[in-house]
C-alpha cells in the first residue's frame, strides 16, 4: 500500500524536476547519456504504473523499479556536459518530438521485458520448477496482456514521434533522401505494428 502511494508521488516529483531542469537550461532535458537515462527511467515508471494499476497486479514492480533505479544510477554518475548541445533541442517542436520517441522506445522495452518474463514463467511452469517468489507473479494471461498493452502504447507514441520528426525534418530541411534513422524507425514500427494488429 505504501508503495502504491509513494510511486506516483515520486513519478510526479521526477517529472517536475525534469521540467524545471529543461526550463533552467533552455533545452529539452534529453541531452547526453545521463538526461536520456533519467527521462527513460521516468517513462518506464509511468508505463509500469499505468499498466499494473489498470490490471490490479503489482508483483512485477520489483523488476521494473530495479531497472528504473539502475537507469537513475547512470544519471547520477554521468557528467552534465558530456555532449555538445544540438540547436534542435532548443526548438520547441523538437522538444516534443524527442520525448515522444523516448516514451515509445521505453514502452517497446517494457513489452520486450514482459515477453521475456512470459517465456521464463511458461518454461518454469512447464517443468514445475517455479519458486515461491515467482509464484507471486501475475498469471501468464495477464503478463501477455501487459506485453500487448506495452506494444500498443509504444506503437502510438513512436508513430507520432516518427510522423512529427518527418514533418519537422522537411520543414527544417534536415532530411536526406536516404536517412538511416527513418529507415530504422519504419522497420521498428512495422514490427510492432504487425504485433499490435495481429494480436487483435
Amino acid at each position: 500500500r505504501v508503495f502504491l502511494i509513494a510511486l506516483p508521488v515520486v513519478l510526479v516529483l521526477h517529472l517536475v524536476k525534469l521540467m524545471l531542469q529543461g526550463k533552467c537550461q533552455g533545452h529539452c532535458p534529453i541531452v547526453g547519456l545521463g538526461e536520456t537515462f533519467s527521462f527513460t527511467a521516468l517513462a518506464l515508471g509511468i508505463i509500469y504504473f499505468v499498466l499494473e494499476r489498470r490490471q490490479k497486479y503489482y508483483a512485477t514492480g520489483v523488476i521494473f523499479i530495479g531497472i528504473v533505479l539502475l537507469f537513475q544510477s547512470v544519471t547520477i554518475y554521468s557528467t552534465s556536459n558530456e555532449t555538445i548541445l544540438a540547436e534542435n533541442l532548443r526548438n520547441i517542436p523538437f522538444a516534443f518530438h524527442g520525448p515522444l520517441a523516448l516514451i515509445g522506445i521505453s514502452a517497446f522495452g517494457a513489452s520486450a521485458l514482459y515477453g521475456v518474463l512470459y517465456l521464463i514463467l511458461f518454461r518454469l511452469l512447464k517443468t514445475k520448477q517455479l519458486s515461491t517468489n515467482l509464484r507471486k507473479m501475475p498469471p501468464l494471461e495477464k503478463i501477455e496482456d501487459f506485453q500487448k498493452y506495452s506494444s500498443l502504447i509504444g506503437f502510438v507514441f513512436f508513430s507520432i514521434a516518427v510522423i512529427s520528426g518527418f514533418i519537422l525534418g522537411i520543414i527544417y530541411e534536415q532530411i536526406t533522401q536516404i536517412d538511416p534513422k527513418i529507415i530504422i524507425s519504419l522497420i521498428v514500427l512495422a514490427i510492432f505494428g504487425y504485433e499490435v494488429i495481429g494480436s487483435r
